[in-house]
């Protein structure tokens, strides 16, 4: 959400790598692990890039045919 909370349900138990990203920051990346009956909390620090940094969203390379 705007505030930067997220919620991801129905993930399997066992680790995954994780990698967060919110555009005009910086990314961080690690590990999670999911366990039975528990709620997992992952927090990550984003931190914003300097203007000269950001660059305007491009479209996927693999986003396919533009339908009206």
């Amino acid at each position: 959400d705007p505030s930067g909370h997220y919620r991801i349900e129905h993930v399997p138990v066992g680790t995954y790598p994780v990698h967060a990203w919110f555009p005009g920051t910086t990314t961080a990346d690690g590990t999670v692990t999911i366990r039975a009956n528990e709620t997992t909390r992952q927090d990550f620090a984003l931190t914003p890039l300097p203007p000269s940094q950001v660059r305007a969203p491009q479209p996927p390379v693999d986003a396919g045919p533009i339908i009206p």
